[in-house]
């Protein structure tokens, strides 16, 4: 019996309890002009343009959070409220055009909980969240949908809530909680459902994890103790610590001599017929007053004749403060060959040196070289 795939994904996206959704672009200030919704779809009643909400000029294909009423923000019906896609933009001359986005368009991704962030906004800034609040059971388009801004701050600002995994302090208490509430009056007061609570000594980077609010108490008095074991709602009592990340270490000091280093990769092919010397790959030396070391391998094959060739080699190189280039060493390492008459060469052709390949007459051979070169000064 098989599993409808979109059901599957729709399970593994409301399983989340936190159930955050991706950014919006807006929300709705302004009240819609009169539409009629008909399931996930809603159509102006009368040839209009969807309005600019809070400064922002929306284009098709915008999401935004549809929020009221009371207030005249944007719905007609609390019920109507969610997260909306623009299909058509309208004008005077067509409707405007809605559809629930594909993530909050059925009951199973429309939870208690479920969060937005908005990317534009005058009202609601950049970054700005929203909860939706009304508790379960949720029948979408029948049950009335209450979204609100989800408050922070408290202690002057102190306070941070941050996404894992960030670096915090070492010797901090480390609080992860639901549904945090900040209540902002002097000294910062939390409270929450609590999931769980450690400390840690002695560690210079902690990570915090994903999942939930974070909540990070830069106060060991407080918490610090072999075991801390809290059951209910937990309430803290102090100043917080912001815990931006600390930036990456500086890179170390560039070695002077490495714009000088060139090291490079050789390969070619080529076919003689004949037992005229062929160049099968070429080293484009880089500056003057360098010494460049070459060390490849060729093999060749006569596949009429079945006969075979391995050869490897090593050379020195040196172009000097004139810019001629001289080859010093010709070490041939190794080589086998069915072929006597069967060679390699390296040759100087103004500032390169090239690769060469000797075959026989009235014979067909394949040669393939590899190897590399390092030049430097």
């Amino acid at each position: 019996m098989g599993v409808d795939k979109d059901f599957l994904d729709r399970q593994l996206t409301s399983a989340d309890p936190v159930d955050r959704k991706s950014s919006a672009r807006f929300a709705t200030t302004v009240a819609l002009p009169a539409y009629t919704r008909t399931g996930n779809t809603i159509q102006s009643n009368a040839n209009v343009a969807f309005p600019t909400q809070d400064g922002v000029v929306p284009v098709v294909g915008n999401s935004f959070v549809l929020l009221g009423p009371p207030g005249g923000l944007g719905s007609q019906s609390n019920i109507d409220n969610g997260i909306w896609t623009i299909t058509q933009l309208g004008s005077g001359g067509t409707p405007f055009i809605l559809n629930r986005r594909g993530d909050a368009n059925a009951n199973d991704l429309v939870n208690s909980g479920m969060r937005v962030a908005i990317e534009e906004g005058t009202q609601y800034v950049p970054g700005t969240e929203f909860v939706l609040i009304t508790p379960e059971p949720i029948t979408l388009n029948t049950t009335p949908l209450d979204i609100v801004v989800v408050e922070s701050g408290g202690g002057g600002g102190a306070l941070t809530l941050v996404d894992s995994p960030k670096r915090i302090p070492a010797k901090t208490a480390m609080v992860v909680m639901e549904d945090v509430v900040i209540v902002d009056g002097g000294d910062l007061l939390i409270e929450g459902d609590l999931i769980s609570a450690r400390t840690e000594d002695n560690y210079s980077v902690l990570y915090i994890p994903a999942g939930s609010e974070k909540v990070v108490q830069q106060n060991e008095e407080m918490f610090y103790s072999d075991d801390l074991i809290v059951d209910g709602v937990l309430t803290v009592d102090g100043q917080a610590t912001d815990i931006t990340p600390a930036p990456p270490p500086p890179p170390p000091p560039a070695d002077p001599r490495l714009p000088q280093l060139g090291d490079t990769t050789l390969t070619g092919t080529v076919q003689t017929t004949n037992a005229t010397p062929t160049t099968i790959a070429t080293y484009a030396t880089l500056a003057n007053n360098r010494v460049i070391s070459m060390k490849v391998t060729v093999i060749a094959a006569d596949a009429t004749d079945g006969l075979i060739g391995h050869f490897v080699a090593e050379v020195t190189v040196v172009r000097d403060g004139g810019g001629s280039v001289t080859v010093l060493e010709d070490l041939l390492v190794k080589n086998y060959k069915d072929n006597v008459n069967w060679d390699i060469q390296f040759n100087v052709a103004g500032q390169s040196v090239t690769v060469d390949v000797v075959g026989d007459v009235a014979q067909t051979v394949e040669w393939r070289v590899f190897g590399g070169v390092s030049e430097h000064g």
